[in-house]
């Protein structure tokens, strides 16, 4: 599996061209902050209004991982600026202190995405145990990413018509840690 995020097909039947700007989405009011997609960028919701935030479309997403990257990066830097704990150095140990931290939060069925064709994809893979590591074109080199390997619990992605995305991300500061250079 290479995607971060569960996929979803969303009931919507309006045609190719046309689609809605933005929708609302239910979520649980413990799981902010919310990372969301919008036109542009991605945005940071810090909590929900009656369990409910609302994402935009986002037009001329050519693939998931472009989307995904931007979805790590931003999860990164939140991470830093609020002091969440959940950003390593890259390497080994580091890759074990993001694992640790998703282990804290009582997940034990992992997985890690690193950029495919690797040193670090080939080491991980050999010194990891129990732990399924996935090789990526979308990671940028030098970065790694450990999630729960149920995606249910991060959030989801869909496709409307073939270049337009809409996404929640649910569980952020629990259920991504980085190790990057």
């Amino acid at each position: 599996m290479s995607d971060l995020l569960q996929i979803v097909k969303l009931p919507i039947s309006m045609g190719a061209s046309r689609h809605p700007l933005a929708m609302e989405f239910t979520v649980d009011p413990v799981a902010a902050p919310y990372l969301v997609s919008s036109t542009r960028s991605v945005i940071w919701v810090p909590e929900a209004f009656g369990n409910v935030v609302r994402a935009a479309v986002r037009r001329n997403v050519k693939s998931n991982g472009d989307f995904y990257k931007e979805i790590v990066e931003a999860v990164a830097q939140q991470g830093t600026e609020s002091g969440w704990g959940n950003v390593f150095p890259y390497s080994l140990k580091g890759v074990q202190g993001a694992l640790e931290y998703l282990r804290f939060f009582d997940f034990s069925d992992l997985e890690i995405f690193v950029k495919q064709g690797t040193q670090m994809q080939k080491r991980l893979s050999s010194q990891l145990e129990g732990c399924v590591v996935t090789g990526v074109s979308w990671l940028k080199a030098g970065w790694v990413v450990a999630t729960p390997k149920d995606k249910e619990y991060l959030g989801f992605l869909s496709r409307l018509g073939s270049t337009s995305i809409i996404s929640v991300v649910h569980n952020p500061c629990r259920g991504i840690a980085v190790a990057k250079r």
